[in-house]
C-alpha cells in the first residue's frame, strides 16, 4: 500500500516527524537484563551500589524481535550488518558494572553480542540464514563485506565452528593416513553416506592393536641369560707397526658419503609426545620403573628413556598404535633396550584375563607398596638400582615381569595404573 501512494518521499518524512524509526542505533540498555547479569553482581566487591556505581550495557533496541522478523529478513539482516560494521566501538562488546570506584569493573559480553550469537540472522551465498559462529567468510553472501570493525566479528565468535569443525576433519584425516587411507577414499566414502566418524572408527576397529595382543607379541620368555659366555682373544701384537699400518689402510677405506632411507616414518604429534614425557615425569622423576637408575642431565633435570608397551610385531617401530600415558613407561637406557629387544616377559599377564581390567581387579591381583626404595629383602623388589645420594620412593603396584630368569617388577603408581586400565580397556 506504502509503494503505490503517489508522492511516497513525503509520506515517509511524515512518518519520520511522527517517530518512525528509519535506521538502527546502538543505545545503552538496562544492565539488568543482561544474561551474565547475576554472575556480574555476585563477582562484584562492595557490599552496597553507591553513587560511583558504573552499570554500563549496550544494545540495538527492540533487537531480538527485529531478529525475529521473517518478512524481508535478508534487508534486515543487511541492515543490522551494516549499522554493526559501521557503528560499533570497542565500549559496544563489553558490559561493565562495580559497586563503586573503589573496585575495579566486572565485564561481560554486552547484551548485543549475546543477542547477535543467539539468532540465526546471516546468509550464505545461497540465502540460508546461520548463527555467527556456523558460517564463515567463504559461506558469507556475498552482498556482505566483511568489516571487522573494533573486533565485533570475534566477539560474536564468527565462524568457530566452521574452524573448528575444519580442524577436527583434518585431524582425522591424518588418523586415518597413519592407517593407509588415502583422503580422496575417506572422501568417496563420506559421499556415499559413510561419515568421517564411521570411518575413523572402523579404521580403529581394524588396524588398533589391543594392549593386551601387542605386549604378548613383543616379549620373550625371559630366560635369556643376563651375560654370554666370552672366548678368550689373543691381545698379543707381534708387530706393533705393521699393526699401524693396517688400521691406517682400514680406515682409508671407510668413506664419507651417505645414502637417504627410501622408509618413511610417520611419527605422533611432539606436543602429545612431550605432555605425556611430562606425565611420566612428574610420576617417577625420571626414575626408571624397573631399577630405579637415572642420573642428571641438562637443566638438573634426570635421564629417563620413554618406552610405548604398543608395538609393532617387528619391535622396531610403533606401528599402529600411539603413546598414550597408560601404554609408557619411564625406562633406564639398559632396560629400555631389553623391552625393545622383547627379552622381557610380561607375567603379570597371566593373572588378567584379557578382559575389562578396573582398579579392583588390579588391587586383587597385584599387591601396593607404600614408599617402595632401594629395596632391602629382595635383591630386585624395590628401585634397587637407585643412585646412592637418592631418597627417591613411591607407593606402587607391583607387577611381576622376568628378566634373566629372575622375577623382576615393574612398578606403577596409582595415577599411572589407573590410565593403564583405560588403555587396555579402550585401545
Amino acid at each position: 500500500m506504502y509503494q503505490k501512494i503517489d508522492n511516497l518521499p513525503v509520506f515517509i518524512e511524515i512518518l519520520i516527524l511522527l517517530g518512525a524509526q528509519v535506521s538502527l542505533e546502538i543505545t545503552r540498555a538496562e544492565i539488568g537484563k543482561n544474561p551474565n547479569w547475576r554472575k556480574l553482581w555476585l563477582d562484584s566487591l562492595g557490599q552496597k551500589v553507591t553513587s560511583t556505581s558504573v552499570q554500563e550495557d549496550w544494545n540495538i533496541v527492540n533487537l531480538t524481535h527485529i531478529l525475529e522478523l521473517t518478512e524481508n529478513r535478508f534487508k534486515i539482516s543487511r541492515l543490522i550488518w551494516d549499522t554493526v560494521s559501521q557503528k560499533i566501538t570497542t565500549n559496544h562488546l563489553s558490559a561493565k558494572f562495580r559497586m563503586s570506584q573503589s573496585y575495579g569493573f566486572e565485564t561481560s559480553k554486552s547484551q548485543l553480542i549475546f543477542n547477535l550469537m543467539s539468532y540465526e540472522w546471516i546468509p550464505d551465498k545461497e540465502g540460508n540464514f546461520h548463527k555467527p559462529q556456523d558460517i564463515d567468510n567463504a559461506m558469507l553472501s556475498e552482498e556482505f563485506n566483511l568489516v571487522n570493525t573494533n573486533g565485533w566479528l570475534h566477539a560474536i565468535e564468527f565462524g568457530k565452528n566452521i574452524v573448528s569443525q575444519q580442524a577436527e576433519y583434518k585431524e582425522k584425516v591424518a588418523i586415518l593416513g597413519e592407517y593407509g587411507i588415502s583422503i580422496d577414499f575417506a572422501d568417496k566414502m563420506k559421499r556415499e553416506g559413510l561419515s568421517m566418524d564411521d570411518l575413523y572408527e572402523e579404521a580403529k576397529k581394524t588396524k588398533s592393536q589391543k594392549l593386551s595382543d601387542s605386549m604378548g607379541s613383543n616379549s620373550g620368555d625371559g630366560k635369556t641369560s643376563e651375560v654370554a659366555d666370552q672366548e678368550d682373544s689373543d691381545s698379543i701384537i707381534i708387530d706393533p707397526e705393521a699393526h699401524q699400518d693396517n688400521i691406517v689402510i682400514e680406515n682409508e677405506g671407510v668413506t664419507s658419503q651417505t645414502t637417504e632411507s627410501a622408509h618413511k616414518v610417520s611419527q605422533q604429534d611432539s606436543e602429545q609426545l612431550k605432555k605425556i614425557k611430562n606425565y611420566l615425569y612428574r610420576e617417577y622423576s625420571g626414575y626408571c620403573q624397573i631399577c630405579g637408575d637415572t642420573f642428571e642431565g641438562n637443566k638438573n633435570h634426570n635421564i629417563f628413556m620413554m618406552y610405548s608397551l604398543n608395538r609393532s610385531k617387528k619391535g622396531a617401530q610403533l606401528q599402529s598404535d600411539v603413546n598414550r600415558k597408560g601404554n609408557s613407561l619411564s625406562l633406564c637406557p639398559k632396560h629400555h633396550k631389553i623391552f625393545q629387544l622383547g627379552l622381557q616377559s610380561f607375567s603379570f599377564l597371566e593373572k588378567l584375563d584379557h578382559s575389562e581390567l578396573s582398579l579392583t581387579s588390579i588391587e586383587d591381583s597385584f599387591e601396593f607398596r607404600d614408599g617402595v626404595g632401594k629395596g632391602e629383602d629382595n635383591e630386585y623388589d624395590g628401585f634397587y638400582n637407585r643412585p646412592e645420594e637418592s631418597s627417591f620412593e613411591k607407593d606402587v603396584f607391583m607387577l611381576p615381569i622376568t628378566l634373566f630368569s629372575k622375577r623382576f617388577y615393574l612398578k606403577f603408581t596409582q595415577d599411572h595404573i589407573q590410565q593403564f586400565i583405560e588403555v587396555w580397556n579402550n585401545n
